[in-house]
């Protein structure tokens, strides 16, 4: 095989691949506790930014959230009562379509726990 026949073959490699629809599942906003207030219920709603200058994201918690305390599931009011302490981590996950948040989770050091 010849060095134009390798070149060729290559480029079409990296074509097809740039050619590819990629679909997002989900998307990450990474926080901190100190920029959270959670509703009263697993049912509400919440407001959070993507970047300090961005603007609000409206996302919705259902049934099918799933709250994650240093990678340990936790009921919705434990996570909720968690969340109050300040300066700890907090990743949300969501479905970027119907902006339902698919997990939480909280990472640091919980007086509670």
């Amino acid at each position: 095989m010849n060095i134009r026949t390798l070149a060729l073959i290559l480029s079409l490699s990296v074509f097809s691949i740039a050619a590819t629809q990629i679909t997002i599942l989900e998307e990450g906003i990474e926080s901190s506790t100190s920029d959270l207030r959670l509703p009263g219920n697993s049912n509400g709603y919440i407001l959070v930014r993507r970047c300090s200058g961005c603007a609000e994201l409206t996302l919705s918690l259902s049934a099918g959230t799933r709250y994650l305390v240093n990678g340990e599931p936790v009921e919705y009011k434990d996570f909720r009562r968690l969340s109050r302490t300040p300066g700890n981590g907090l990743d949300i996950f969501y479905d970027p379509k119907s902006k339902s948040v698919t997990r939480m989770m909280l990472q640091g050091h919980f007086p509670d726990e």
